[in-house]
């Protein structure tokens, strides 16, 4: 449902039932009510606006504006590489599903944001720190580079801090807005969220309090939520949702249904994540219909997420430590000089009855070697390797003083003393002893047992000795690795937007940001690049097909638009460049797509660029704004493609040259800006021929800020003087 504010305007600009407000009862103003809305003005020409995502999708005002005003609409970057993909990879094409149906309520086509740029890519995500990251050596012992572990993410979850950057809420259409955290009301007297939400306005979404995670989380993450809660009147029933950010929604019922009590309660609510790209949890507190004051106090969403391993781990390095199984591999024994051989492992004599080592030592033969247990490590350890040794031992006989020495192979002798002396009782006891190796090659301990003089029985369980040892990583990819980790993440990419996309959008800007302003392809490397051409050249990264990713580009687009039930003869695809109002870089583009279309499988339908410009009180710096208009159009129009106007942004320069803002503009100052809005739309129908006339689109509504680009005033919806000239072009 659209907002109340649109239900009182002119008959004009209505979209089903509801109307645009009239203009501010102003005199000079009062022209602009005479105009009829955009679309009643315009033929032939398929007119559009850039709108914000979460403005249109909520299906307010910029809903009803652009409904009543526009064929077409588009969210420019918002649907491009860099917002879609996470950093983990997974792609949230939940909020272009959620465009799509929006657009199609409302009778709009869309216009696909670019698919291949250098610029605006998730290089988070196909840089060194994301895919061509170097990796793990797979013959390392100890495995990955990151590994689970269960993170809070929420920022000041128990309120005692000042933070709020994870609690939002919206009252009545309002917001999202950061919560307010209060002292003296929270468990225990102490600080908490206080939220006083007015009675239902419209949907059950009016009131929401959010919880924003400190990042995005992919399907199937498990997760803890916790918290206590109360209201100042009782309120069962609240639904949950999942959302991207606050407001962008993506789910239902995700963490489950709330119920207020009068008194503080703990809630809690464990699970996996549904969705991909889901950060924050709402709360539809207008599920209550009265008004009602809620209160949140230790809030805790603890998820279990990759994080980096840390740099060293303990690895244990005795087989069958616990002597529960059959192995005696790390196990052996020299009696009476015959040896070494396997030792015994024997059930009922360990510790707790459990299996143990048993080792029957004769009366000393000759020297304090020649009865001697051995335990034998995984491999062999160099000097400085840091251990952990713990062990339960006991006798049938206490014997004390029995050292230790490091050996390689069982009885090739290495160093005396190396692992410390044990004393044996006939009660269980454990051993420990840690240290640093000051030996070379010791892959094994020896127990000189014939330092006792007499026979005895031995016994020894739970043996483990660990080493410290470091993730081993840094091996770089090859050139095919890149190339194919690369094309990987295109594929999916492509994939999975058209996958969303259900061939509604028939046409997109399929290359962008490719080229320098003197008309070459831009090969230079920037933090906020991403250049595929580095990396699609070939299969061996080697240069041999330079116009590779060209290729995959089309190639993924028509096959998964094809294969989601799009009519591949509908698709217009479309290279979007800006400044091509000069010239060297204009006429590189045409020729570089001619090449490009040499391979039969790459045809660009059409050129998207932008017109950013300034409407001068100076008369001569006028006329040349207007010449470069005029230059642009014609230079386009002889490509012989469609030519898409992807934006029109205008300011305001006064007769010294300084920009005028637009809380300062006057009613005059902004119909002489109209003026030249009119003679762009103008000469766009007049300098494109008709067939090659593929889109005009307004970059922003509203102002942009300062600027006054804006046909619509956002305070109060009316009309600007913009307008007219705006409306007049079209006529």
């Amino acid at each position: 449902m659209l907002p109340a504010a649109i239900l009182s305007s002119c008959a004009e600009d209505k979209f089903d039932s509801y109307s645009i407000p009239e203009p501010a009862s102003l005199a000079e103003t009062k022209f602009l009510a005479e105009y009829k809305v955009l679309k009643d003005y315009n033929v032939g020409v398929p007119l559009g606006a850039v709108v914000d995502v979460s403005e249109y999708t909520s299906k307010g005002l910029v809903y009803g504006l652009t409904s009543t005003n526009f064929d077409e609409v588009t969210a420019g970057k918002k649907f491009m590489h860099g917002a879609l993909v996470k950093n983990a990879g997974n792609v949230n094409v939940g909020i272009l599903s959620d465009f799509i149906k929006s657009a199609e309520s409302a009778g709009h086509k869309v216009f696909g944001s670019t698919i291949l740029s250098n610029l605006d890519q998730n290089t988070t995500y196909l840089g060194t720190k994301g895919i061509l990251a170097s990796h793990t050596d797979p013959n390392a012992s100890g495995g990955v580079l990151t590994e689970l572990k269960w993170v809070e993410l929420v920022a000041n979850g128990d309120c005692e801090g000042d933070s709020n950057e994870s609690l939002f809420w919206t009252v009545a259409q309002q917001g999202p807005s950061n919560a307010t955290i209060t002292s003296g009301a929270g468990k225990d007297g102490s600080k908490c969220i206080v939220l006083n939400a007015t009675a239902k306005v419209s949907q059950a979404w009016d009131n929401q309090f959010f919880i924003k995670f400190s990042e995005s989380l992919p399907n199937g993450t498990k997760y803890k939520l916790k918290m206590d809660i109360k209201a100042a009147t009782a309120a069962s029933g609240i639904a949950s949702q999942a959302h991207a950010n606050p407001s962008e929604y993506i789910a239902h019922g995700t963490f489950g249904t709330v119920d207020f009590t009068t008194d503080w309660k703990t809630y809690t609510n464990e699970g996996t994540i549904p969705s991909d790209g889901v950060q924050s949890i709402a709360l539809n507190l207008n599920d209550f219909a009265d008004a009602n004051t809620y209160y949140f106090d230790n809030i805790s969403f603890e998820a279990e997420v990759e994080r980096e391993a840390d740099p060293f781990y303990w690895e244990n390095i005795v087989s069958n430590s616990d002597c529960e199984g059959e192995s005696v591999e790390s196990f052996f024994s020299t009696i009476a000089q015959a040896g070494p051989n396997s030792s015994t492992i024997s059930s009922g004599v360990g510790k707790d009855g459990s299996r143990c080592v048993v080792v029957n030592a004769t009366a000393k033969v000759a020297n304090e070697w020649d009865n001697q247990f051995f335990i034998k490590f995984t491999e062999p350890l160099a000097n400085g390797t840091k251990y952990k040794f713990t062990m339960d031992y006991k006798a049938d006989v206490a014997a004390s003083g029995i050292p230790t020495q490091s050996h390689s192979q069982p009885s090739a002798y290495i160093a005396h003393g190396t692992f410390g002396t044990l004393n044996f009782t006939t009660d269980w006891q454990t051993y420990t002893n840690e240290g640093t190796l000051g030996v070379d090659g010791c892959q094994s301990i020896a127990f000189n047992l014939n330092s006792f003089a007499d026979a005895n029985t031995y016994y020894f369980d739970n043996i483990v000795f660990e080493i410290e040892k470091e993730h081993v990583v840094g091996i770089p990819l090859t050139a095919k690795e890149k190339h194919d980790t690369v094309k990987y993440a295109l594929d999916n990419y492509i994939k999975n937007v058209m996958e969303a996309n259900k061939g509604y959008i028939t046409s997109w800007d399929i290359l962008g940001n490719m080229f320098t302003d003197n008309g070459a392809l831009d090969t230079e490397e920037a933090d906020n690049k991403f250049l595929w051409a580095s990396y699609l050249n070939g299969p061996d990264m080697d240069g041999s097909n330079p116009n590779e990713y060209i290729q995959l580009a089309f190639k993924l687009t028509r096959e998964y638009f094809a294969a989601n039930g799009g009519n591949e003869a509908d698709l217009k695809l479309f290279l979007n460049e800006e400044g091509l109002d000069k010239a060297a870089k204009l006429n590189g583009v045409t020729k570089q797509l001619t090449t490009w279309e040499q391979d039969k499988s790459v045809k660009f339908d059409g050129i998207s660029t932008s017109i950013t410009a300034s409407y001068s009180e100076d008369a001569s710096a006028l006329n040349a704004e207007k010449k470069k208009v005029e230059d642009l159009f014609t230079a386009l129009a002889k490509t012989g493609r469609l030519i898409r106007i992807s934006g029109i942004t205008l300011d305001y320069k006064d007769a010294s040259d300084q920009a005028v803002s637009a809380k300062d503009m006057s009613v005059e100052q902004g119909k002489q800006m109209g003026t030249f809005y009119a003679f762009i739309v103008q000469k766009y129908k007049e300098l494109i021929p008709a067939n090659q006339q593929a889109g005009l689109y307004i970059s922003n509504i509203f102002d942009n800020g300062d600027t006054p680009c804006g046909l619509w005033n956002q305070s109060n919806n009316s009309r600007k003087p913009q307008y007219g000239g705006f409306a007049d072009g079209l006529q």
